[in-house]
Protein backbone atom coordinates (compact mmCIF):
# COMPACT_ATOMS: atom_id res chain seq x y z
CA UNK A 1 0.00 0.00 0.00
CA UNK A 2 2.79 2.41 0.89
CA UNK A 3 4.22 2.02 -2.60
CA UNK A 4 0.86 3.04 -4.13
CA UNK A 5 0.80 6.14 -1.95
CA UNK A 6 4.30 7.17 -3.00
CA UNK A 7 3.53 6.52 -6.67
CA UNK A 8 0.37 8.60 -6.43
CA UNK A 9 2.24 11.47 -4.75
CA UNK A 10 4.89 11.43 -7.50
CA UNK A 11 2.20 11.42 -10.18
CA UNK A 12 0.44 14.36 -8.51
CA UNK A 13 3.71 16.27 -8.37
CA UNK A 14 4.29 15.70 -12.10
CA UNK A 15 0.74 16.73 -12.96
CA UNK A 16 1.09 19.96 -10.96
CA UNK A 17 4.42 20.74 -12.63
CA UNK A 18 2.86 20.12 -16.06
CA UNK A 19 0.25 22.74 -15.11
CA UNK A 20 2.70 25.54 -14.24
CA UNK A 21 3.16 24.79 -10.55
CA UNK A 22 6.74 24.82 -9.31
CA UNK A 23 7.36 22.46 -6.44
CA UNK A 24 9.51 24.44 -4.01
CA UNK A 25 9.71 22.07 -1.08
CA UNK A 26 9.21 18.33 -1.33
CA UNK A 27 8.41 16.14 1.61
CA UNK A 28 7.17 19.02 3.73
CA UNK A 29 5.17 16.57 5.86
CA UNK A 30 7.12 17.73 8.91
CA UNK A 31 5.14 20.94 8.41
CA UNK A 32 1.85 19.04 8.18
CA UNK A 33 1.47 18.71 4.40
CA UNK A 34 3.24 16.91 1.58
CA UNK A 35 4.86 19.77 -0.31
CA UNK A 36 4.86 23.46 -1.12
CA UNK A 37 4.27 24.77 -4.60
CA UNK A 38 4.29 28.12 -6.38
CA UNK A 39 1.83 29.21 -9.05
CA UNK A 40 2.10 32.79 -10.34
CA UNK A 41 3.85 33.93 -7.14
CA UNK A 42 1.17 32.34 -4.94
CA UNK A 43 2.52 29.82 -2.46
CA UNK A 44 0.42 26.71 -1.85
CA UNK A 45 0.49 24.08 0.88
CA UNK A 46 -0.41 20.82 -0.83
CA UNK A 47 -1.60 17.65 0.88
CA UNK A 48 -2.13 14.45 -1.11
CA UNK A 49 -4.46 11.73 0.16
CA UNK A 50 -4.58 8.28 -1.41
CA UNK A 51 -7.68 6.26 -0.59
CA UNK A 52 -8.28 2.61 -1.51
CA UNK A 53 -11.91 3.29 -2.36
CA UNK A 54 -13.29 5.46 -5.14
CA UNK A 55 -15.95 6.93 -2.85
CA UNK A 56 -14.73 9.33 -0.18
CA UNK A 57 -15.51 9.23 3.51
CA UNK A 58 -16.50 12.84 4.30
CA UNK A 59 -15.26 12.60 7.89
CA UNK A 60 -11.74 11.65 6.72
CA UNK A 61 -11.66 14.43 4.16
CA UNK A 62 -12.88 16.99 6.70
CA UNK A 63 -10.21 15.90 9.15
CA UNK A 64 -7.51 16.17 6.46
CA UNK A 65 -8.79 19.62 5.45
CA UNK A 66 -8.73 20.87 9.05
CA UNK A 67 -5.17 19.60 9.53
CA UNK A 68 -4.06 21.16 6.24
CA UNK A 69 -5.58 24.54 7.13
CA UNK A 70 -3.86 24.54 10.51
CA UNK A 71 -0.49 23.52 9.02
CA UNK A 72 -0.72 26.10 6.23
CA UNK A 73 -1.57 28.80 8.76
CA UNK A 74 1.43 27.87 10.92
CA UNK A 75 3.64 28.15 7.83
CA UNK A 76 1.99 31.47 6.90
CA UNK A 77 0.74 30.06 3.60
CA UNK A 78 -2.59 31.51 2.51
CA UNK A 79 -3.53 28.96 -0.16
CA UNK A 80 -4.04 25.27 0.42
CA UNK A 81 -4.93 22.37 -1.84
CA UNK A 82 -6.14 18.94 -0.78
CA UNK A 83 -5.64 16.42 -3.58
CA UNK A 84 -7.65 13.21 -3.35
CA UNK A 85 -7.40 9.93 -5.22
CA UNK A 86 -11.16 9.49 -5.02
CA UNK A 87 -14.12 11.14 -6.72
CA UNK A 88 -15.96 14.03 -5.04
CA UNK A 89 -19.56 14.49 -6.06
CA UNK A 90 -20.72 18.06 -6.69
CA UNK A 91 -22.67 18.44 -3.45
CA UNK A 92 -19.85 17.17 -1.25
CA UNK A 93 -17.26 19.30 -3.05
CA UNK A 94 -19.37 22.43 -2.65
CA UNK A 95 -19.99 21.72 1.01
CA UNK A 96 -16.26 21.16 1.66
CA UNK A 97 -15.22 24.28 -0.26
CA UNK A 98 -17.79 26.38 1.61
CA UNK A 99 -16.65 25.03 4.98
CA UNK A 100 -12.88 25.14 4.49
CA UNK A 101 -12.14 27.68 1.71
CA UNK A 102 -9.38 25.57 0.21
CA UNK A 103 -9.00 23.93 -3.21
CA UNK A 104 -10.16 20.33 -3.43
CA UNK A 105 -8.83 18.32 -6.36
CA UNK A 106 -10.22 14.85 -7.07
CA UNK A 107 -9.35 12.12 -9.56
CA UNK A 108 -11.49 13.72 -12.28
CA UNK A 109 -9.60 17.01 -11.92
CA UNK A 110 -6.28 15.18 -11.99
CA UNK A 111 -7.27 13.34 -15.17
CA UNK A 112 -8.17 16.64 -16.84
CA UNK A 113 -4.96 18.31 -15.66
CA UNK A 114 -2.91 15.31 -16.88
CA UNK A 115 -4.05 15.97 -20.44
CA UNK A 116 -1.56 18.84 -20.65
CA UNK A 117 1.14 16.16 -20.87
CA UNK A 118 0.16 12.94 -22.70
CA UNK A 119 2.75 10.94 -20.74
CA UNK A 120 0.80 11.61 -17.54
CA UNK A 121 -2.65 10.38 -18.55
CA UNK A 122 -3.75 7.62 -16.22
Amino acid sequence: MKNHIQEFEKLVEKILEANSFKITEKLAFNKGYDFEALLHNDKWAVEVKFYRTSRPQPSLIKSAAQQLLLAASKSRIKKAMLILSCYLDIELRQSLEDEFSIAFVDKVDLSLWARTSPLLIF
